[in-house]
């Protein structure tokens, strides 16, 4: 019988590596790696365990640290396998294959229960969604699993890393149009501060902002101080040229709701 333990040491913060581990041989051409493995770098520092399948097979392309963490598998004992393993032996089939149509289809959202390598059981929420490199095409699909005692992260929010990276990636590999920013944005948006020379980091912290955490939940979240969050709001307002922490909250709300950042 599956142990259900829900273990205080899978809220820590996961210990960082200095290169993102793919299945290489799952993945067909060097400019495919290289979007992917750029991609990647957005999801390793989330608390939330990120885990990225091929289209074709659903076997795992990618795991972050917080997966890692998690779930207790190394990647080189996983990439290339299709995640059933997480799921208990007298689990539907039809609800693993459910999830599996759902994230072909779009995407699916739900709780389920899984498993660590220790048979340890627990429930996570999960949301899937389909992985688009610059041209529109998928080249994975997306799963954000959460604890159900963490707060998750919501559609908007998984939206938003993946296109600052994607906007990144446009740049990085040379494929940007004149527009790197979407037309009208600024006409509609007034004198909108201008993000785009922000450190990932402030991108985060900006992030979190416009989702109405408090400064310390946004220390508890990225398990940083309270005053190393204080610094960055600071060089925020500096930035974005802002004469108060209202503007700044303002702002990030406003961007938010606008998907903008």
């Amino acid at each position: 019988m599956p142990k259900r333990n829900s273990s205080e040491s899978r809220s820590s913060p996961p210990t960082a590596r200095t290169e993102v581990d793919l299945c290489d041989e799952l993945i067909p051409t060097q400019k495919y790696r290289r979007q992917l493995r750029f991609i990647c770098q957005a999801f390793e520092p989330l608390p939330d365990a990120v885990s990225i399948t091929d289209p074709k097979e659903n076997r795992l392309l990618y795991v972050n640290l917080a997966w890692e963490k998690l779930f207790r598998y190394t990647p080189a004992e996983v990439l290339g396998q299709q995640p059933r393993f997480l799921y208990l032996s007298d689990e539907p089939d039809q609800l693993i294959e459910s999830i599996i149509e759902g994230t072909r289809n779009g995407g699916w959202a739900g709780r389920v229960l899984n498993q660590d390598k220790r048979k340890n059981v627990f429930p996570v929420q999960i949301r899937t969604r389909h992985l688009f490199d610059p041209h529109q095409k998928t080249i994975g699909f997306l799963y954000i699993s959460t604890l159900e005692r963490l707060p998750a992260l919501g559609p908007e929010q998984i939206q938003i890393i993946i296109d600052a990276q994607i906007a990144t990636l446009h740049r990085t590999l040379g494929q940007a149009t004149d527009q790197t920013e979407p037309a009208g944005r600024d006409t509609q948006m007034g004198n909108a501060p201008n993000i785009k020379f922000l450190s990932t980091r402030e991108r985060e912290i900006f992030l979190l902002i416009g989702h109405g955490l408090t400064p310390t939940q946004i220390a508890e979240r990225l398990h940083l101080s309270i005053h190393t969050v204080h610094a960055h709001r600071s060089n925020l307002r500096t930035k974005l040229d802002l004469n108060d922490s209202a503007s700044l909250t303002y702002w990030a709300i406003h961007w938010v709701d606008q998907g903008s950042i």
